[in-house]
């Protein structure tokens, strides 16, 4: 196998990110588009050094299999489109779950764990749910301003003109702000005070708050840009605040300081579970807005009479202030990285009467003695980790406390989720149930919330 050779293949299999794959000599190859049982061609793109791995791209189509279907969107990539935000929409909805679902048995294997304490996926709506998004901002060739996301593999913007994921107000917002970025002939990419990412949040109450991303908050652009974007008048939702925040470095995240209101209000509110959270516009927060409130109200539900619950990874509350809210007498005490979302969920608290305190501290470069402060010694943990899992200290913390006898584990990452469990089973803790949810349809993500148990020493 070479780069740029081509194979004839029949998918057999489908990779985590929900590409087909097929087995050639001691590898196996992860083609997009592709779903079992499809005959094709293939252009091996690159080879793994350090991995029995390759990527290829479909060169020709002889047949495709029972599972694949043609994706709805025009622009989904690579079948119709550019936009790689909709990695499994030539999947079937059942055959995008039946594949989870084994992939997560298959870990449960590896751990050794009994497939019986994994529950059904549990399915959302597959289009509309996304509650916000962040646009790359750039111009084509033609010299028309995009809104758009990177294309697989390449630093070429991608439109997402009437994404088919996002909420119907957000889909809504993107052409009249598009208009207007030509209108006032808005800098970007490289050009000096470019603006560089727009993210546009809604709630269910159909309120838009749009954050803007630039190089240098002292542009002459932005104060006659953020008057004509309050001023505008959607068919769907109503724009009730800009934010800005500065982003001057050479770097791939979107956010690296915290945003500022320009007009109006930027905090939206929202309904997640049982407990209205307050968001502020830089501050992270569930994009399927239904599951997450699934997810949370479920987690109320599996806690075993919780007295003292430490808040781990805690954002604006969601967990920790759903159990505070269901469970009356509940103590909780959170810790985040965010100053913001910590401030927010201590305000929510507050306004909820609930008895919960949220402490800014990054979890990743601390031990417990230091971000537990004079926290009374749980009986119950949530965490809800990054991707990357949990950090070396709260782990610690876990295999060590002698108190805790429930930990409810919120995972958007089973890689992360896998490595974690088999420290935790090797320090006695039990994982009883384990449940998997479609939180971004049409995408290779799945979010898990897992119950481990513990008896006495």
């Amino acid at each position: 196998m070479r780069i740029h050779s081509i194979l004839s293949a029949t998918i057999s299999g489908v990779d985590s990110e929900l590409r087909g794959t097929f087995v050639h000599g001691e590898r196996t190859v992860s083609v997009p588009g592709t779903a079992p049982g499809d005959q094709v061609d293939v252009q091996i793109v690159s080879i793994s050094r350090h991995h029995p791995l390759a990527f290829g791209k479909i060169r020709t189509v002889h047949k495709r299999g029972e599972n694949f279907v043609t994706p709805l969107c025009i622009r989904a990539a690579p079948l119709r489109g550019k936009c790689g935000g909709c990695t499994a929409m030539h999947l079937s909805a059942d055959t995008q779950n039946n594949i989870r679902q084994n992939h997560l048995s298959e870990m449960l294997g590896r751990l050794g764990i009994n497939a019986s304490v994994l529950q059904p996926l549990q399915s959302s709506q597959p289009f509309g749910y996304r509650n916000r998004t962040n646009y790359s901002v750039t111009r084509s060739k033609s010299g028309n301003w995009v809104l758009g996301s990177y294309a697989p593999g390449t630093r070429e913007v991608a439109s997402m003109a009437g994404c088919l994921i996002v909420q119907p107000e957000i889909a809504a917002v993107e052409p009249a702000l598009q208009q207007l970025l030509k209108r006032h002939a808005i800098p970007v990419d490289t050009e000096p005070d470019a603006l560089r990412w727009i993210s546009v949040r809604a709630n269910r109450a159909a309120e838009i708050v749009i954050e803007l991303i630039v190089s240098n908050a002292q542009a002459n652009w932005i104060s006659s840009f953020v008057d004509d974007v309050m001023a505008l008048q959607l068919e769907h939702g109503k724009i009730i605040g800009v934010a800005l925040s500065v982003n001057d470095q050479k770097t791939n995240a979107i956010r690296v300081a915290t945003s500022q209101t320009l007009a109006g209000t930027t905090t939206l509110h929202e309904p997640f579970g049982h407990v209205e959270l307050e968001i502020p516009a830089s501050a992270f927060a569930q994009l399927n807005t239904e599951v997450a409130s699934r997810m949370y109200k479920r987690a109320a539900e599996l806690a075993e009479n919780p007295n003292i619950i430490w808040d781990l990874y805690g954002g604006l509350g969601g967990l920790g202030l759903n159990l505070a809210a269901t469970h009356h007498g509940t103590q909780v005490f959170g810790a985040d990285a965010s100053d913001a979302s910590c401030d927010a969920a201590t305000r929510t608290a507050r306004k909820l009467n609930l008895n919960a305190t949220y402490i800014a501290a990054d979890l990743s470069t601390t031990s417990s003695d230091e971000w537990s402060q004079n926290w009374p010694a749980p009986d119950t943990v949530i965490v809800n980790p990054p991707r990357r899992g949990l950090d070396s200290g709260v782990l610690t913390f876990l295999e060590t406390t002698a108190t805790a006898r429930t930990l409810l584990y919120m995972s958007c990452g089973p890689q992360s989720f896998e490595r974690d469990a088999h420290q935790l089973l090797a320090a006695g803790w039990r994982l009883d149930l384990l449940e998997a949810h479609d939180m971004l349809p049409q995408t290779g993500h799945v979010e898990l919330l897992a119950r481990f148990t513990r008896t006495a020493p």
